[in-house]
Parts: structure tokens; C-alpha cells; sequence
């Protein structure tokens, strides 16, 4: 009969694809006064995954090998999907704000223009303000892209010896377990 701390313990780590990509929405918006602006709004785009999960072995020395369960850890890509989505209303009430305040600035802007120098001089800057607010109008990317999607872990318990661990019949690490001895293997795929 084996104690507790004659076992020794196989712990996995599975970094599982890469986080989802961000791109902006841009909608141009016609304004009074012939000036265009423009809201760019951030939205997740899921990557296809490269692979299937796959499947986790220990093989021992003599031959003999355990399928490893995997459970989910944490699901980072729907963590980000998430918490953008909470955060949609702040993100769209900032690039509205922006681009009324620009409006307000350039609509300013081409009256004075008008007044000094008529129909055509303003009809020239509100074509300007128009590629301007096209062209610097820019939702926020910034994300972490080397996160993986998904975070497996299993555990197995296993008598002392000599262990190679597989990853669909691929060598991922092979090593030696004394007894009460806990080993972790992190694995991006």
C-alpha cells in the first residue's frame, strides 16, 4: 500500500492557440456642413484554430502509457471578447466625444474660411477635414497577442521512475520521478 508521499505527481500545462485578433469597425458619419466624420470601434476576431486538441500520454519506462484529462484552466480568448464587449458603450462614447469635437473645431473652422474667403475656400477645407478625420481616426489594437487562447492543465500521479511525456505521439520532455517528487511541464501547441 502506497502513502501519499510515496507518489510522485505529473502536472500539465497546455497553452492551447493564440488569443483573438483585434481589428476596427470604421463608420463614416455625413455631417452638417458638408463635413465627414468618422467613429473607428475596436472588435474581436476569433483565429482558426492551427490544430484539434490533441492528446497528452505518459509513457513509462516499460512501455506502458496514460492518457493524461484535460480540463480547462481559463478560456483567455473569451476573457478579452468579454471584457471588451464590457467596455463597448466607454469605447463607442469616446470616439462619439471625438468626433463631435472635431466637428465642432473644423465646422468653426470652414465659417470663418467662408466669411473671409468664400464658397470655394470652404468647400476646399471641408474636403480636407473630410481625408483628415478618415485618416486619423483610429480605433485602439492594443492587445496582447503571445497569450494562448486556452489554458489545459492535467495531473496525473504516478509511481517513481522513468517517464517520457507525448503530445500526439511527439516526444515533449522525458525525465526521472523519485517518490513525492512533483514535475510540471508547460506546452504551447
Amino acid at each position: 500500500l502506497k502513502t501519499r508521499n510515496q507518489e510522485s505527481e505529473i502536472y500539465i500545462i497546455y497553452y492551447q492557440g493564440a488569443v483573438p485578433i483585434k481589428h476596427q469597425i470604421m463608420l463614416p458619419i455625413p455631417l452638417p456642413d458638408g463635413i465627414i466624420g468618422v467613429l473607428a470601434f475596436p472588435i474581436y476576431h476569433k483565429r482558426p484554430a492551427i490544430e484539434p486538441a490533441g492528446t497528452f500520454k505518459i509513457v513509462g519506462a516499460n512501455g506502458n502509457s496514460r492518457d493524461v484529462v484535460m480540463e480547462l484552466g481559463e478560456d483567455v480568448g473569451a476573457i478579452a471578447i468579454e471584457s471588451l464587449d464590457n467596455r463597448k458603450a466607454r469605447v463607442l462614447a469616446k470616439a462619439l466625444a471625438r468626433s463631435s469635437g472635431k466637428y465642432l473645431v473644423e465646422r468653426g473652422i470652414k465659417q470663418t474660411i467662408k466669411k473671409e474667403y468664400g464658397n470655394d475656400a470652404a468647400s476646399v477645407f471641408g474636403y480636407l477635414s473630410t481625408l483628415y478625420n478618415i485618416s486619423s481616426e483610429q480605433a485602439d489594437l492594443r492587445s496582447w497577442q503571445t497569450l494562448p487562447d486556452r489554458i489545459k492543465m492535467g495531473r496525473l500521479v504516478v509511481s517513481e521512475g522513468d517517464y517520457t511525456v507525448t503530445y500526439n505521439d511527439a516526444t515533449v520532455e522525458s525525465f526521472s520521478l523519485d517518490s513525492g517528487d512533483k514535475k510540471f511541464i508547460v506546452y504551447r501547441g
